[in-house]
């Protein structure tokens, strides 16, 4: 949505693009859905910036629904992505300070 308003990009990615992607994932499938849209110098996290941004967490694979009150950030997707991987952590999703997002699947 870097070049189109909010509206335009939700009816594209969100009701044309989403549930494609979602009925492809396959039984372990997980959809991290981040709108990293934030126009601010503050930070939700300890090396997040640009104030606070939405995140969704869908597919078969997602566990319960959990409503989420410790901050994440891009490097908590990576992070995720990595230890259900059993992949080493990249950069800041390495940190003490990077929250894990593995309550969701």
């Amino acid at each position: 949505m870097h070049d189109c308003s909010v509206a335009s990009g939700d009816l594209y990615y969100l009701s044309h693009l989403t549930p494609w992607i979602l009925s492809a994932l396959g039984t372990y499938g997980v959809l991290f859905v981040t709108l990293d849209e934030g126009s601010t110098s503050a930070g939700c996290c300890t090396v997040a910036k640009g104030g606070h941004i939405a995140t969704i967490v869908a597919g078969p694979a997602v566990s319960a629904p959990v409503g989420g009150s410790v901050p994440n950030d891009l490097y908590s997707i990576l992070g995720t992505i990595e230890s259900v991987w059993d992949l080493p952590p990249l950069r800041n999703a390495g940190c003490e300070c990077t929250e894990s997002m593995t309550v969701f699947v």
